[in-house]
């Protein structure tokens, strides 16, 4: 697929892309996830799909931007795949949050940091758009330019949803400092595109203790991200 995908993108139809996210999800479920034994198969697994939703982001973009709840979804997906503790369900279970933080049947040990900045990468690519990924034709410079800030505005009207994810876990299951360090330039990107409006209806969705774990992140992002105070 990541062949297809790459080397005949003209050939893939609205329908493939949407069909290769759903399969991410799929993947990432605990009913629908494949049952796959081994120590290495869980991070093979989250590299595989990695890779899928990297070069869609990258070449397939146009594609999805009428459509970016499906791209969020499977973000969300392996979000919460990348913080789920097999060895630890009830942390979640007990809980049974709207995203259902359980873990798929391939996912028997933690994923480790280095997934995490995989992750990051993700969220940078949809955060910080290249101009080729975002241009319907040999454009000029200023059409570029206008067209990378239209897709960060589009971005920036539901990525704030998956900071949310983000924040909730962190009270289900004990999210590490080194996994949080590998995520940071990720979220930060997150935050970048993220306006007073949106972070305000994110406050206002989660209960006392989501709102100190994100007023702690939100500290860390003017402290060390790119915020300015605007």
């Amino acid at each position: 697929m990541l062949f297809l995908l790459d080397k005949h993108a003209n050939a893939m139809s609205q329908y493939n892309i949407e069909a290769t996210l759903t399969s991410v999800v799929e993947v990432c479920s605990t009913t629908q996830g494949p049952k796959i034994q081994g120590s290495k198969a869980a991070g093979e697994i989250f590299a595989a799909l990695f890779k899928l939703v990297a070069l869609i982001i990258k070449r397939h973009r146009l594609r999805i931007s009428g459509h970016f709840h499906i791209l969020l979804t499977a973000l969300r997906a392996l979000l919460t795949v990348l913080l789920a503790d097999p060895n630890n369900p009830s942390s979640s279970s007990t809980r049974r949050s709207a995203h259902e933080a359980f873990h798929p049947p391939w996912l028997h040990a933690r994923l480790q940091p280095r997934h995490g900045e995989r992750f990051a990468r993700l969220l940078t690519l949809v955060c910080e758009p290249s101009a080729a990924s975002v241009a319907r034709s040999r454009s000029r410079s200023s059409e570029l330019d206008s067209a990378t800030d239209a897709a960060k505005r589009v971005a920036g009207q539901y990525m704030y949803l998956l900071l949310e994810v983000y924040v909730k876990l962190q009270l289900e299951v004990e999210v590490s400092r080194d996994m949080r360090k590998a995520l940071e330039v990720g979220i930060f990107s997150v935050l970048d595109i993220t306006s007073e409006g949106c972070r305000k209806v994110l406050n206002e969705s989660l209960d006392a203790g989501g709102r100190a774990v994100f007023r702690a992140l939100f500290g860390e992002y003017r402290k060390f991200g790119k915020w300015k105070g605007v």
